[in-house]
């Protein structure tokens, strides 16, 4: 997913359990903050999905290269009446552990104004961070790609670029160190959803 491009998910069945699977794996991957709060539980799920029907499954191994193509995602039972926000972040730039802290999280994708329609198709404007494909540098292991699902809380939504405090474009030095929390501070943004997956160079 490049500038322009325009996003069209459509939802599909969901897991009665993904619930508890999500917060199996948060305590199994190490999901904690600043991305989800102490005992956060998830009211919705968020799918993902990319090309040859590679589904993203709470904390999954997707390859490097199956995964470069931007995901299309679902929500099931969202609310028609409400927008959303999706992120992604990799909390393991350049490698998961100490050496985190010199560059993560990096940010992946700000996708804004995710409506879902009475039929349950959802549609987004192009996205303010497109999606930036997983780049573990070779031999740094496993780093977590984490999908975050918010309700929009304010009418107007996430800000532009230029009112932005913590990202400014889709460069990737614009995307490095990505403050996510003072991110959703200051768009407004209530956590409903998460989902991950996994990739190694």
């Amino acid at each position: 997913m490049g500038p322009g491009a325009c996003l069209q998910f459509k939802v599909m069945g969901c897991y009665v359990s993904f619930s508890a699977d999500a917060i199996a794996g948060f305590k199994r991957d190490d999901i904690t903050e600043p991305f989800i709060p102490a005992g956060f539980t998830p009211s919705l799920e968020l799918q993902a999905t990319f090309p040859n029907n590679l589904e993203v499954k709470y904390g999954n191994v997707i390859g490097r290269l199956e995964s470069a193509p931007a995901p299309t995602f679902a929500i099931p039972g969202g609310d028609p009446t409400a927008t959303y926000t999706i992120l992604c972040a990799d909390p393991d730039a350049p490698a998961r552990g100490f050496l985190s802290r010199a560059l993560s999280p990096i940010c992946h994708l700000i996708q804004q104004e995710v409506t879902v329609d009475a039929s349950g198709v959802v549609t987004a404007p192009p996205a303010v961070v497109f999606w930036g494909p997983p780049g573990p540098p070779p031999f740094t292991g496993l780093h977590r790609y984490i999908f975050l699902l918010y309700k929009n809380t304010t009418p107007e939504g996430v800000l532009p670029l230029e009112k932005q405090s913590t990202v400014k474009g889709d460069a990737i030095s614009n995307r490095m160190k990505w403050d996510i929390k003072l991110f959703v501070k200051e768009n407004g943004l209530e956590l409903v959803g998460v989902n991950w997956f996994q990739a190694r160079r």
